[in-house]
């Protein structure tokens, strides 16, 4: 229980597989793009972080 979210136990996102992405990441020499997470202005939330906030003036996306 000690290590619970550590590398050596990690709690996999939605059910994500590190290796697995990797992998198929390697074979299709793609970077990977996470679905649940889009580059958006909404990823960062809908309060304090959202679109109109004066703490995301000049986010910029390195991702499409």
């Amino acid at each position: 229980i000690y290590n619970l979210g550590t590398n050596k136990k990690a709690i996999p996102f939605n059910k994500q597989d590190y290796q697995s992405l990797k992998q198929e990441c390697l074979a299709k020499g793609t970077l990977f793009c996470d679905p649940t997470f889009p580059a958006e202005s909404n990823s960062l939330g809908y309060n304090k972080l959202g679109q109109q906030s004066p703490k995301t003036i000049g986010v910029e996306w390195k991702r499409q």
